[in-house]
């Protein structure tokens, strides 16, 4: 057995709102921590959003934005979590709808199959281009129709990676940026603040995120 966890104590700098408290949510990841010891974005915080919206039954839109980058940094990966009840291979990224001139990522899928840094194993890699023009860079947004399993909803993304080192697992989300610093040499992985720092907004998404299956 997987040893995924739901998203509780931890929100992990997501803010849930309910918009039917029966059905639909809005699930929004804001990044403002580097984990790896490499550089953070030199932009404000958040330097990214992912936002998850449930928008039909069974479907989903992910929002991924680079909101803070600056001059030339960009993401080269973004990871996502599943339900562990659920399949991540039978997920369906459809109707990809680009703001900016960057390649389409190549996306993996696959339970625990990708590493963030080394560890934290997450279901979802979207791996983008890392040369010139083609890179995912400052302002760019790249959004998903998600469907393919009876019953999925934004709740389901909002769970955790495993295996990371002792004080840092449990990230619902990940980005590795690079071309950060004056010459575009350094980079670093980030992801939501740290629990220390998550006040009320870890208490709005605890009251959302639920396993709903068993």
């Amino acid at each position: 057995m997987r040893s995924h966890y739901l998203l509780r104590g931890f929100a992990a700098g997501a803010l849930a709102l309910a918009a039917s408290q029966a059905t639909a949510a809005v699930i929004v990841f804001n990044t403002g921590f580097e984990f790896s010891g490499g550089t953070a974005p030199s932009g404000p915080q958040p330097w990214t959003r992912t936002t998850i919206t449930d928008v039909a039954a069974d479907t989903v839109e992910i929002k991924f934005e680079n909101l803070n980058l600056t001059g030339s940094e960009f993401t080269s990966k973004w990871f996502l979590n599943l339900d562990p009840a659920l399949n991540p291979t039978a997920v369906n990224f459809g109707s990809p709808v680009q703001v900016g001139t960057f390649a389409l990522p190549t996306i993996s899928k696959g339970a625990d199959a990708f590493k963030a840094d080394g560890d934290r194993f997450f279901d979802f890699e979207f791996e983008f281009a890392t040369a010139n023009p083609q890179r995912f860079g400052p302002g760019e947004s790249l959004t998903y129709t998600v469907t393919g399993i009876t019953g999925l909803d934004a709740a389901d993304f909002n769970f955790v990676s495993v295996n990371g080192p002792a004080g840092n697992n449990g990230y619902p989300v990940a980005q590795h940026i690079q071309g950060i610093g004056a010459n575009g040499n350094l980079s670093g992985w980030v992801t939501v603040p740290e629990p220390s720092t998550l006040g009320l907004a870890a208490a709005a998404v605890c009251g959302l995120a639920r396993r709903r299956r068993v």
